[in-house]
Order: structure tokens, then sequence, then C-alpha cells
């Protein structure tokens, strides 16, 4: 049986207000109605998660007066028992608080995510890509090697989403996300010549349950739906790379064809996309800490960095979830991530991107908490 993923209330401010204080205030009005949504579709399909995106950090300083990054952590405590997660997007890098003050506040907190939206541009300044770097190995360096789990750089326009970290709150309402890759995988149905078609006739039959059902609630609690984010996306053991490599016929995906089985299996949802209310990236993932089959895949040396690098034309998130060598040169990193704004220019689409630097040597593994052991990977 499929399951949400997540049920995501997004916040827009409508007015200014005095202080943090204040905006937890008008939080628990909606706070409340996501709650109500929760409940009604838990009684028909597991809920595993609730969660928050702020407004961005820029409309919270224009519309919250004395506004202090590091106040965030207010509410921690105060969204523990409401959210299970919440989200503050950054939309651009030159906050010059924001290498100094962002890892503080990872440091402070367990719940919190963000994303900060890089340009083209930056990609071509030196001073910038160096502060980029910074800013991902101080998090990691202050406040532990999870923390960077909860961090990702948008290359592009942060979209409206579910998934974290990479998201937005253009406007007040609720979005959905699945994790469904064991659903689709269900029966006999892909046993065929045409599973390419019955895959995409599964995905409709969820999208049009949980649409009903969430256009309904809706109007019922007066929060409006936004969409659902049809992505494909692991957790653990339930992973994509059966799917992957069902679509290769058993050849194991970081061989010849994955490219082309993951450009076939986006297709499919970006077909669906166009016809239907979808939000977000509605792709394929590969997040490789919270999919124990690409895992193994690494273990079993079918796959390397380049290769998810790769796979980044095909997939918004091919390099998601990577553990790196903490002690990775600046400069190689710089380089890195000039090729994957390559890869979103090419691609004409938004790139999450989230790394993990880590004090463990590549070829090694990490303890990561919740998403256990996972290989790290050499940059080079």
């Amino acid at each position: 049986m499929y399951k949400i993923r997540a049920i995501t209330l997004h916040i827009k401010l409508d007015k200014s207000l005095l202080n943090i204080e204040e905006m937890i205030e008008a939080l628990d009005f909606y706070l409340e109605k996501l709650e109500n949504v929760s409940k009604e579709m838990r009684r028909d399909v597991e809920v595993l998660s609730k969660r928050l995106v702020l407004p961005s950090l820029e409309e919270l300083e224009k519309k919250i007066k004395n506004f202090e990054l590091n106040k965030l952590s207010l509410l921690e405590d105060y969204l523990k028992n409401r959210v299970n997660y919440y989200n503050l997007p950054i939309k651009g890098i030159g906050n010059p608080k924001l290498e100094r003050e962002l890892p503080e506040l990872y440091s402070n907190t367990r719940r919190f995510y963000s994303s900060i939206c890089l340009s083209m541009n930056n990609m071509k300044n030196e001073k910038t890509l160096r502060k980029i770097i910074a800013i991902l190995k101080n998090i990691s360096r202050e406040a532990g090697w999870l923390a960077a789990a909860r961090f990702a750089y948008s290359i592009g326009p942060q979209p409206l989403t579910p998934y974290f970290p990479v998201t937005s709150s253009p406007q007040t309402g609720y979005t959905i996300s699945l994790l469904y890759v064991n659903y689709l995988l269900e029966g006999k149905s892909l046993n065929s010549e045409n599973y390419l078609q019955k895959l995409k006739k599964k995905i409709i039959d969820v999208y049009d349950k949980i649409k009903s059902k969430a256009s309904s609630l809706s109007s019922m609690v007066d929060l409006a739906f936004l969409g659902v984010d049809l992505s494909i996306s692991p957790w653990l053991e339930e992973s994509v790379v059966p799917l992957i490599e069902k679509i290769k016929d058993g050849a194991t995906i970081g061989t010849p064809g994955t490219l082309q089985a993951l450009y076939e299996i986006n297709s499919i949802l970006k077909k669906i996309s166009k016809d239907k209310r979808v939000i977000g990236f509605n792709e394929i993932m590969l997040p490789l800490a919270e999919d124990d089959g690409l895992k193994k895949r690494v273990r079993e040396r079918d796959l390397e960095l380049k290769d998810l690098v790769m796979y980044c034309l095909a997939c918004v998130a091919g390099l998601d979830m990577v553990p790196i060598p903490e002690w990775t040169e600046d400069k190689v990193l710089m380089l890195l991530f000039k090729d994957l704004s390559t890869i979103s220019i090419v691609g004409k689409k938004t790139l999450g991107v989230r790394l993990l630097p880590v004090g463990v040597e590549a070829g090694e593994e990490v303890d990561l908490g919740e998403f256990g052991k996972t290989p790290v990977l050499d940059v080079l």
C-alpha cells in the first residue's frame, strides 16, 4: 500500500509583525488546520510526517521588525508536538550573516531545515563560490555531520514542493508527497511488455485518490490544497533501485542504460504532470543515504560520485544525501558546483544539491543515525 510521506503546510505572511512571538501566534491558526487535514487523511492512508515551510528569510526580514535569524530556534520547542520538521527557504547567498549565523542556528535545532538559492552568476564569482563551500562545511563542523542532511543548495529557483530541504512558500496552503515505490512494484502488472504504461496507470490511480480526498478536505478545513509532488522517492529498505533495474531488464544501476531508465520513468511523471494538478519536482529521486539499494550498489562498486553527477541530467536530486570527506579541497568542490550549474542550464531546471562533509575517508562508511551506515564517496 502507498503512504503519504509528508503533508506540508506552506505559509506566506500577509501582514507585518513585531517579533517572532507574534509569528508563532499567527502560525497556531494554520497548524490547527494542518492537524485536521492530517487526521482526516489518516482514515484512508498512513501519514508519515507533517511539515511546515516558513516564508523566506528575505520575507521574514521584511515583515518582522528587528528580525534575527538565530531567534528561529524559538520555534523548536513550540513546533515539536505540531510538526515533525520545519523549513526556512533562503532566496540568495548575499546575506552577510549566513556564514556565521546559519551554522549556529543548526547547532541549536534538530528539526530545522533550510536551502539557499544560487544563481548562475554565483557560479562565476570565486568569492561567492568560496562562501558557498564555507557555509556547507561550517554547518557540518559546528552542528555535526547529520546537520548537513538538513541543508541543501538550490541551483535555480526553489519550487513549491513538500520535499525538504529545497522548497518555498509562495502562498499559504498545503502540499502532499508520497512514499509509493513498493506499491508501484507490487503484483504482476509490471511483468509484461507494456509495463511502462501500467506503471503510468498505477501512478495516476494513486494521484486521483489523493487529489480527490485532499480537494474535499481543503473545503472542509478552509485551507488551500496546492497540489501533489509525484516524485518517486526512497526510504531505506523501500528503494528505487528495483524499479530502475526492472526497466533495465535486470541490469544493475550504474551500468550502461541507467540514464535512459531514469529518463523513461521521468518522462512518465512529466506526462502525468502536464494533465494533473501537480507541483514540485515530479521526478525519481536518488538520495544515497536514504536508499539502502543505492548504498548496496556503491559497496559493489557499480556506483561512484561521477555517476550520480551524470544522473543529475535526468534527476533533479541526483546528487543528494552524499557523504564526502570534510577535507575535500574547496577548489575541487567549487569546480563540482560549476559542473552542477552547467547541468542545471542544460536541463533548464532547478537542481537540488545536498552534500554531507564528514570526518571519514572516502571508501569507508559513516554512521548517519536514522539513515544507517552509508559509504563515503570520493569527489575525485
